[in-house]
């Protein structure tokens, strides 16, 4: 398998599964990764569970970490003044909380 120097992951956050797709630079699919979504969990497990299912997409592709050049997560949910908000139906939680810093310090 080439690997490639723009791979980008795509993740669907849903309401039963989360599904995470690696794709290069051509649009080529290199790997998906599918798992269920743990509505019971707190919203820091939900957000560990899409590290793992992408750092294991992007395994199942052949690729290092440092070949990842976005990772883009979408989720339903409301949009408040252009900037998203984490679903409270699909993450338990508070309501509509920004998930951007708790995603910032899983990257590293």
């Amino acid at each position: 398998m080439p690997k490639s120097k723009n791979a980008i992951v795509g993740v669907d956050m849903g309401g039963t599964s989360l599904k995470a797709l690696v794709v290069d630079g051509h649009n080529k699919i290199l790997a998906l990764e599918k798992t269920p979504t743990h509505r019971s969990k707190r919203p820091d497990r939900l957000i560990a569970d899409i590290a793992k299912l992408v750092e294991k997409a992007w395994k199942r592709a052949g690729l290092k970490r440092s070949k990842i050049r976005a990772v883009s997560i979408g989720a339903p949910g409301a949009v408040d003044h252009g900037k998203p908000r984490r679903a409270p139906l699909t993450a338990p939680g508070p309501a509509a909380r920004p998930s951007g810093p708790r995603t910032r310090r899983r990257r590293g």
